[in-house]
């Protein structure tokens, strides 16, 4: 209908016009296909060279200890009086139900009670304690083979440095105390999500669009794919009309509490950036800590091998279109890694955004190289057009 809608427009304005009007129309396209397709003077703009380059990366100083079996690494350097820790541990073997249930896990960990503390008062003992605390997951394709996943739980939090305990104190609690039993607090987690999701589509639809042309490529891309992609999205649309029934959340809160016992029973080390000279004092806070930690288990997370094509096409509520292709590539210990990453920018600059936007009228459109899933990507974000950009 707004084709039609268009079409009729543009015949109305071109009976408006007589010989003169039609031929300055015709000589000012001309013109801007022309001006779009010259080769602007490089020599204008300044450059970079291999001489403004540092031929090695700096190397940071680091420490690593043990306390009371805890392994420590600690980085010395001006924080402005920060302190920043992380416990990461390995992720163990999971299931396909477990996997699809990680997001939710990370998503709500640090929103909850802990211990006989409900999670207002969680909350403010969270205030403080620290300036922020969070729960995520760190995952790597291998860098020689991106059908091999490494992949981390990482709880990390940063605070005063004279809150250095508390702080430890707070991350042992949110590893032991964890408590699942304030539903409610559950069900408003997992609305808050979905609206979030939900309302960023339009906002991140390049981003989705090319998660979902590479899902096929590596078991990491499928996997962010059914976590925070489109397919994600999904899956959490229908537990949030799900946990409207209170048996189900209920078994949601139970699943919950069941991967956190999976995931907190390996044994994690502690990685500590803070200010000069104040390594002592952290690593006889680290003690504490250490005593209530687990022996940890020695099983890792593995993921399936996947390659294979997919061609897929996501309806949602909006008038411009998200284009994404992707092709398998090479993973980032490859010689051709950073050849790809640097051909990427080449023509991002050097043709897609002539093609794509000023020419085809998106918003925007380039290309990447994402060697943790070896794929070379290119997208174009609020496109008007779709069959014509892919």
């Amino acid at each position: 209908r707004r084709a039609e809608e268009e079409k009729t427009r543009l015949a109305a304005l071109r009976q408006t016009l007589d010989a003169a009007g039609e031929q300055a129309v015709v000589e000012r396209a001309a013109a801007l296909k022309a001006r779009q397709a010259a080769e602007d003077d490089a020599s204008l703009l300044p450059k970079v060279t291999l001489e403004d380059v540092p031929a090695e990366l700096p190397r940071l100083a680091y420490h690593e200890d043990e306390s009371a079996g805890l392994p420590v690494t600690t980085y010395e350097t001006a924080t402005n009086g920060l302190v920043y820790q992380q416990l990461v541990a390995p992720l163990p073997a999971l299931s396909d139900e477990e996997l699809a249930l990680l997001p939710h896990y990370t998503g709500t960990a640090t929103e909850l009670g802990l211990g006989e503390a409900d999670y207002l008062e969680t909350q403010h003992r969270q205030s403080a304690a620290v300036g922020g605390i969070n729960v995520y997951t760190s995952m790597r394709g291998d860098v020689d083979d991106a059908q091999r996943v490494r992949a981390n739980l990482v709880l990390s939090s940063k605070a005063l440095q004279r809150k250095a305990g508390d702080q430890l104190a707070l991350m042992r609690d949110t590893r032991e105390a964890l408590r699942f039993d304030e539903l409610p607090r559950l069900r408003e987690l997992v609305a808050q999500q979905r609206a979030r999701r939900d309302q960023s589509v339009t906002g991140q639809g390049h981003s989705l669009a090319m998660a979902a042309a590479c899902a096929g490529m590596s078991p990491m891309a499928r996997l962010q794919h059914r976590s925070t992609g489109l397919a994600g999205l999904r899956s959490l649309r229908a537990l949030d009309r799900a946990l409207g029934n209170d048996s189900e959340l209920q078994a949601f809160a139970g699943r919950l509490e069941q991967l956190h016992q999976r995931l907190t029973a390996a044994r994690p080390e502690l990685l500590t950036v803070t200010e000069p000279g104040s390594r002592g004092e952290l690593l006889d806070a680290a003690q504490a800590l250490a005593a209530t930690l687990p022996a940890g288990t020695t099983d890792s997370l593995a993921l399936a091998p996947v390659q294979e094509r997919r061609g897929e096409c996501w309806l949602t509520n909006t008038q411009v279109n998200f284009c994404a292709r992707a092709y398998p590539t090479v993973p980032v210990g490859h010689p051709d890694a950073a050849a790809l990453t640097v051909l990427a920018a080449y023509l991002r600059n050097g043709f897609l955004h002539r093609a794509i936007r000023e020419q085809g009228g998106a918003y925007g459109g380039g290309a990447s190289q994402d060697s943790s899933i070896a794929a070379f990507r290119f997208f174009s974000y609020r496109d008007p057009r779709l069959t014509e950009t892919l």
